[in-house]
């Protein structure tokens, strides 16, 4: 009925391979081979994503600390710098400088 040299499916990747019997080894070997594709596409996703996630980070942090420098300037280092306050800024100033007057 069956030829058994027709029913053995070999294949290797790299310094992987495999030998598979049966009927259903064509069907066998697109299962692991999809398998295989597909979560190497998931890795290089996943690992994109985190590079991304440190990069949009840094940005952030770099713009923290730029703000916090600034906001520690006096008024005639700010003034010496040629840098403003927002209004709304300055305004959260005068209320804690008040506050902290009382």
């Amino acid at each position: 009925m069956h030829d058994d040299a027709t029913d053995v499916l070999e294949g290797g990747v790299g310094g992987v391979t495999a030998r598979l019997h049966g009927p259903n080894a064509i069907y066998i070997m697109l299962l692991a081979l999809s398998l295989g594709i597909t979560g190497y596409m998931l890795w290089c996703d996943v690992r994109e994503n985190r590079v991304i996630s440190h990069d949009e980070h840094t940005t952030i942090q770099q713009g923290i600390d730029e703000m916090v420098y600034v906001q520690s300037l006096s008024d005639d280092e700010r003034k010496r710098l040629n840098l403003t306050m927002p209004e709304s800024l300055a305004k959260k100033r005068r209320s804690a400088a008040w506050g902290a007057d009382r």
